[in-house]
């Protein structure tokens, strides 16, 4: 089961302000089925899938960029996944390779270094050969780990500072835990062949970066994508997985991530078939197969309420926040 939350953005950069205009979508599709069969573990129940059709697409990991951010100049590896890693050099050249802490575990290798920024107010990845008016997925991922010995990215003193996509405001990255790796997605239309990723200070604190990714997407995917309007994706989670491994590539050819949901087990029980899931001929999601063949079901109602998901409280200026 799949459920992914996005708004869209715009925003136009005039002097040393941004000035930020948002309208909030929420992407939730939703197929109310009584089943019997379908899922293995079913009973004659209602159940709601948040899901989309799909079909797969084989893309190349050429088409991949991975960097990891202060990493040793010249480093390239191949993960688990047999995604090519490489250093940050090539993309920026401003800022300072840091390790964190090592009593911080990280939970992936590239998270173990990080470039940060303590000079200028603007920093700006360029990431290169991407295609002009293609869509692509753009995560940067964070792990603080104490990296500087000054025990910031606490609940009483996080560390805040602003991501932009090409021209336009992306997100306020607010980190709370020292030990905790936060990940941030959007969809940009590139306006050139390169896209730059910029980190912004904003309190006079010093921005960082563990991991910047790219990905090429579909261009029916995410239709509310333009080259002058992003798409932020709030979260995307998996309901009702057989274990807690969080999907990806190879999975989602997109290498998007979703993480399990937990759940109350004495409310909700889990279903799941090894059978593929059928899809609609129009598709503007693509929730992988794996992530379908699972879902949610109440232990003992014909009924299932899902709560409404609210922005992060620190974006107050986003309209339905």
């Amino acid at each position: 089961m799949r459920i992914e939350k996005q708004f869209t953005t715009m925003s136009s950069l005039t002097s040393n302000h941004w000035s930020k205009k948002e309208a909030y979508t929420v992407w939730m599709c939703f197929h109310a089925r009584t089943t019997s069969s379908v899922l293995s573990t079913a009973r004659p129940s209602t159940f709601v899938s948040f899901s989309s059709p799909f079909q797969f697409l084989s893309l190349s990991l050429t088409s991949f960029i991975s960097i990891d951010c202060g990493a040793t100049s010249g480093t390239s590896y191949e993960d688990s996944r047999g995604i090519l890693y490489v250093s940050d050099d090539s993309y920026i050249d401003t800022g300072k390779n840091n390790k964190i802490d090592p009593k911080y575990t990280s939970p992936s290798n590239q998270a173990s270094t990080l470039r940060s920024f303590p000079n200028e107010t603007r920093n700006c990845y360029t990431l290169w050969n991407v295609t002009k008016g293609a869509k692509y997925l753009v995560r940067a991922t964070f792990l603080y780990g104490n990296y500087d010995g000054k025990q910031m990215a606490q609940s009483s003193t996080p560390l805040q500072f602003d991501l932009v996509v090409n021209v336009g405001f992306w997100i306020t990255v607010n980190i709370t835990d020292a030990s905790s790796e936060y990940a941030y997605e959007v969809v940009a239309v590139a306006s050139n062949n390169f896209i730059w990723v910029c980190l912004v200070n904003i309190n006079m604190e010093t921005p960082f970066i563990s991991v910047l990714e790219l990905r090429p997407l579909k261009s029916n995917l995410y239709p509310y994508a333009f080259p002058n309007q992003s798409n932020a994706i709030l979260f995307r989670l998996n309901y009702g997985p057989t274990n807690s491994a969080t999907i990806r590539y190879p999975d989602d050819p997109y290498d998007r991530l979703w993480p399990w949901y937990q759940y109350d087990h004495t409310i909700l029980r889990g279903l799941n078939t090894t059978e593929n899931i059928g899809r609609y001929s129009v598709d503007n999601f693509e929730a992988p197969n794996s992530v379908l063949q699972t879902a949610l079901t109440p232990v003992s109602s014909t009924n299932l309420t899902m709560d409404s998901y609210d922005a992060p409280s620190n974006n107050p200026n986003f309209p339905g926040y």
